[in-house]
């Protein structure tokens, strides 16, 4: 799977499960703390071999779960593994329709959503639920596995009902909205579920080539907490980067950033963590094909494992 970013909305391509994060907990002081990763796409393909050299291994496992798929064993061993598991409930259907947000909302499919929650919960470990990925930036063309023709008030509602769904069923379980955070904030705000029944918030910040060389990632990831969370009444809410990247020399879209800036990016991550009181930050890096967000130069690799390593 790749994704095109930068002035045009995300779109995510989805079969069954589309997608495997993997994250090296940061731990300080004997105690665990934030959470740095990085995306293969693929099933999680060459995961293993890409982190093969890492000082720490994984610790959170992250997928796109189509709305009318099993969990895949690759979930159930990460989380046999005693790692946190993000999950995204997709509402499409893998034939090629749509499960609808006032469908949801309106308890249509409450039997489902229950047992998907209920067995997200027998996994017996800390699992972040969200449904949909990045409806903010895809509700308006139905990309992404959204039905097209909905709102952000029908997702809202769908969302806050998903919540009490997994409130009522689930001990391990927890709320997630994961939103693109590149809208105007206006809209963004308008996709927050009810902060009573909203546990983590999750967006994915990209460093795009009309974004300024010297943008650290504390200043990136700032924008959505400063413009959206914080101003609407979120700012308790516990943060996630359900995504970041930074656009690099394989671009055919105009600026990118040298394989210097790539590495000053993600060597800043832990201080934006800090900074902005980010629990988790997950890097896009697929592991084939053309992307703008790949880096081309194996160096860019090497310093984000020395990061982990040396945080």
């Amino acid at each position: 799977m790749s994704r095109q970013r930068g002035w045009s909305l995300g779109v995510v391509a989805l079969v069954c499960v589309a997608a495997v994060v993997a994250i090296v907990r940061w731990t300080t002081g004997g105690g665990s703390g934030p959470a740095i990763g990085v995306y293969l796409s693929g099933n999680n393909a060459g995961l293993s071999a890409y982190t093969s050299g890492w000082r720490e291994q994984p610790a959170v496992a992250s997928f796109y779960l189509g709305w009318d798929s099993p969990l895949p064993a690759t979930m159930r061993s990460a989380a046999a593994d005693g790692r946190e598991v993000q999950v995204a409930l997709m509402t499409k259907i893998t034939d090629g329709s749509w499960v609808t947000w006032s469908d949801i909302a309106a308890g249509t499919y409450d039997d489902h959503v229950i047992a998907v929650i209920k067995s997200l919960d027998a996994l017996d470990t800390r699992v972040l639920l969200a449904l949909d990925v990045e409806p903010d930036a895809n509700y308006v063309n139905g990309e992404g596995g959204v039905a097209p023709g909905q709102t952000p008030a029908e997702y809202v509602a769908a969302a806050d009902h998903v919540a009490d769904l997994i409130h009522a069923h689930s001990s391990h379980v927890h709320s997630l909205v994961w939103l693109a955070g590149f809208a105007d904030p206006a809209t963004e705000a308008a996709f927050l579920p009810a902060h009573s029944k909203l546990d983590d918030v999750g967006w994915d910040p990209y460093k795009t080539g009309g974004h300024a060389d010297g943008e650290t990632a504390t200043q990136l990831f700032a924008t959505f907490v400063n413009e959206v969370l914080v101003p609407h009444g979120y700012g308790d809410i516990t943060r996630h980067i359900t995504e970041t990247g930074i656009q690099t020399d394989a671009s055919d879209a105009g600026t990118t950033f040298s394989t210097q800036t790539q590495i000053d990016f993600l060597r800043g991550i832990p201080a934006a963590m800090e900074a902005d009181d980010i629990q988790s930050v997950v890097w896009f890096r697929a592991d084939s094909g053309a992307h703008d967000y790949i880096p081309t130069d194996p160096t860019v690799d090497t310093a984000f494992a020395s990061m982990l390593a040396g945080r």
